[in-house]
């Protein structure tokens, strides 16, 4: 039995951001089109893009002929596209109370997110939200699990007390190989079918429902 299966008292909650703390789908497929002028990437309609969430990123990488050294280009020109909308992107319904909630009862916060710091600080102090002890950014679309290792050795986190959260694949598959469960918002951008392929240890489907996995812990 791995640490992640002992698991059960949360008390360390390290947060995603974009499509789990806020909801940035609809500059989705604004920022898409403005790659395809530059990177001449394929023209995606809403349809286009509903169907490509159901995929794994590998696959969605083919699906646009983006080979993986081309990767960290693309998704630097994509965080400055994203980071002009950072002011129209509202929170989930229910996160600032739930991430409040978890502070005040002494579930220590943090974010590790593929966007940058200047965004996701810029966007916390717009929507008044001080909770999170640290923030960091992985650099890069396939790198969480070595930045979540960093996190937990840097703040002395016990994996049998931790959870990542995040709304795709790969941030499920970063956290089992980081030796963190993993809990899986629905609400994100990739699908729920999608998530359940990754076998996190929960996946919710509201706010509420991720309170009450937090506060119960895992093996409730």
């Amino acid at each position: 039995m791995s640490e992640r299966d002992t698991q059960s008292n949360i008390t360390t909650a390290i947060f995603d951001f974009d499509g789990t703390i806020i909801d940035s789908s609809s500059a989705v497929l604004e920022v898409m089109r403005k790659l395809s002028v530059r990177y001449r990437l394929p023209v995606l309609s809403a349809e286009d893009l509903a169907e490509i969430r159901t995929r794994p990123l590998s696959d969605r990488l083919a699906i646009l002929g983006i080979p993986r050294w081309k990767v960290p280009f693309i998704a630097r020109t994509a965080l400055r596209h994203f980071s002009n909308l950072m002011d129209s992107f509202p929170l989930y319904e229910g996160m600032e109370e739930l991430l409040d909630e978890l502070s005040r009862t002494g579930v220590t916060l943090y974010i590790l997110s593929s966007n940058s710091k200047k965004n996701i600080r810029r966007c916390l102090k717009r929507h008044g939200i001080s909770s999170f002890s640290a923030i960091r950014t992985a650099s890069g679309l396939f790198s969480k699990a070595r930045h979540l290792k960093r996190m937990m050795n840097r703040f002395d986190i016990d994996s049998r007390n931790a959870v990542y959260i995040g709304d795709e694949l790969r941030d499920i598959t970063a956290a089992h190989e980081a030796g963190l469960p993993a809990i899986a918002v629905s609400w994100g951008y990739d699908t729920r079918e999608l998530l359940v392929q990754g076998d996190p240890e929960r996946i919710v489907d509201s706010v509420d429902d991720l309170k009450t996995v937090i506060q119960s812990g895992l093996k409730a």
